[in-house]
């Protein structure tokens, strides 16, 4: 039910002023990291994101390792009332398709929502 909107290079603004998620591709490893907002706006959000210093416990640190990565990067996002529940989902549906999760999603299976069965994606 996400309406993505259009995805734009690393380090570029974007104007969604409305809560939501997001991920980060990269051109040689695909998806690196998924991620949300619920009290900022997406813009707010991934502007700290952008200025977040590797090691630092903020502005950003959920995903920090996007940081280290050379490659050209790009950030997809969609408003959405549910941030919360849809990131889990994403993940869930990464973590079914690839047994892991993204590389910059060190920590998310102790706070994503726990799914039921008739939620998993289709394999």
């Amino acid at each position: 039910g996400l309406v993505p909107q259009r995805s734009v290079p690393w380090r570029t603004p974007i104007l969604e002023h409305l809560p939501g998620v997001y991920v980060v591709t990269d051109a040689r490893l695909g998806i690196v990291y998924v991620g949300r907002t619920v009290r900022q706006s997406l813009r707010e959000r991934l502007g700290q994101f952008h200025r977040h210093r590797y090691g630092r416990s903020s502005p950003h640190r959920g995903g920090q390792d996007v940081k280290l990565l050379a490659g050209p990067l790009r950030v997809h996002w969609a408003p959405t009332p549910d941030p919360v529940r849809i990131e889990s989902r994403m993940l869930e549906a990464f973590r079914a398709r690839t047994g892991r999760l993204p590389l910059a999603n060190k920590k998310r299976g102790d706070r994503a929502l726990r799914l039921t069965e008739a939620d998993q994606p289709p394999a």
